[in-house]
């Protein structure tokens, strides 16, 4: 099932280890907080490159093959938490 920009925009928001709560999102390093709906990932280099940012200094390589940073971030942060899951188990 295809998620929404907003439901992408959440699991950003907690790759980046943001705070949510309810429809509020407190960023860390910030001490203003944002609703879901104006989490900025989707349309923002600013908010987008530290994710890039976070993927590299894991290790891993954001690879754009005919696709857009946002979506080749969120296809990313898909199969991450996949592992992450698988892990656990």
């Amino acid at each position: 099932m295809k998620k929404t920009q907003e439901e992408n925009n959440r699991m950003i928001a907690e790759f980046m280890n943001c705070v949510i709560v309810g429809e509020f999102v407190k960023r860390i390093d910030n001490e203003n907080s944002n609703l879901i709906s104006e989490l900025r990932y989707h349309d923002s280099w600013d908010w987008l490159m530290p994710v890039v940012g976070k993927i590299e200094a894991l290790g891993y390589s954001v690879l754009i093959h005919n696709n857009t940073v946002y979506q080749a971030v969120v296809q990313f942060i898909e199969w991450y938490n996949q592992q992450l899951t698988s892990n656990q188990q």
